[in-house]
């Protein structure tokens, strides 16, 4: 008796398992005055990204693609499963085919080093948009001090203040310390900061110290007692007056002056960088002779 055959229906619709369609929350937008804190995280299994050998590849790896002109790779620190990268782009497109560069540079260097094969970046990057002084501070302390951030949690002892090997600390000029021999690697695996934000602005704030730990909530941009206030009528209007009295933000003393009367408000320091757009090189200039506010020179010397 012949066996009867049953076809079975194959199920079509979309699923939420992975290789089907996911749903990303969007990017937050950015404008070419902001900053960008960038985390890429590595595979399960891949060895420690902290090995001399591979740090060693990537920092010549990011030494050619630091600068692309509307993308550059400001500061790095390299971790065991994580790279965290602070950067500048001048629009979202620009931003993505930066990362597209570097992730792909990071993928082949682990593949070179371990003699591995395939996929190493577990998903796309995370994306933080610092806009204010404060925040870039804080990115900049979670950055480049980020192992001392993970030697504190582990419970262990802190040694004495350094600049972790496996970061661009070594291209840093924002320490409250110098420290010597400086790196001898040409060309640098970073490129100068040409935002407002990142080479003057965060500065007010004060200059890192290497023996800091970085507080991880602070450092992502989260307010220590939680959201900040909503904005009053009476702040908008305090907001309004600050823009319209930067018309002189040429003048670096006069620009963060104006921004210290509207402390960490995006829209004045957008502002004041839109002001500032193709004067950058003036601007440091300046800036390294004349200092800022009070005439403190060690308070934001551009070296």
């Amino acid at each position: 008796m012949a066996r009867r055959v049953r076809q079975l229906a194959f199920d079509l619709r979309e699923g939420t398992r992975w290789g089907g369609k996911r749903a990303h929350r969007a990017r937050a937008p950015l404008a070419r005055c902001h900053a960008c804190h960038i985390t890429l995280k590595v595979r399960r299994g891949i060895p420690s990204l902290r090995t001399v050998k591979l740090v060693r590849a990537l920092e010549r790896s990011f030494a050619a693609t630091c600068d692309r002109g509307r993308f550059r790779l400001v500061q790095y620190s390299i971790q065991h499963d994580h790279v965290h990268l602070i950067a500048e782009a001048a629009s979202q497109h620009d931003l993505a085919c930066g990362m597209k560069s570097i992730a792909a540079r990071i993928a082949r260097g682990v593949n070179r080093v371990f003699r591995l094969s395939g996929r190493v970046l577990a998903d796309r990057y995370h994306l933080h948009v610092l806009r204010t002084p404060r925040e870039v501070r804080h990115a900049l302390a979670y950055v480049l001090l980020n192992a001392r951030r993970h030697v504190a949690k582990m419970g262990r002892r802190l040694s004495a203040a350094s600049i972790d090997p496996a970061s661009s600390g070594r291209f840093f000029s924002g320490w409250n310390r110098r420290f010597h021999p400086a790196s001898s690697l040409d060309p640098p695996p970073v490129a100068p900061p040409r935002t407002w934000l990142l080479a003057i602005g965060w500065r007010r704030h004060g200059l890192l110290d290497p023996a800091e730990v970085p507080d991880g909530a602070a450092s992502l941009g989260r307010a220590r007692n939680g959201a900040g206030p909503e904005k009053t009528k009476h702040a908008l209007t305090r907001q309004r007056r600050v823009c319209h009295s930067i018309s002189f933000a040429s003048d670096p003393v006069a620009a963060t002056n104006a921004v210290r009367a509207a402390p960490d408000d995006p829209a004045v320091v957008q502002h004041i960088s839109h002001e500032l757009d193709g004067r950058s090189d003036a601007l440091f200039d300046r800036v390294d002779s004349v200092g800022i506010a009070d005439g403190s020179r060690s308070e934001v010397e551009v070296r």
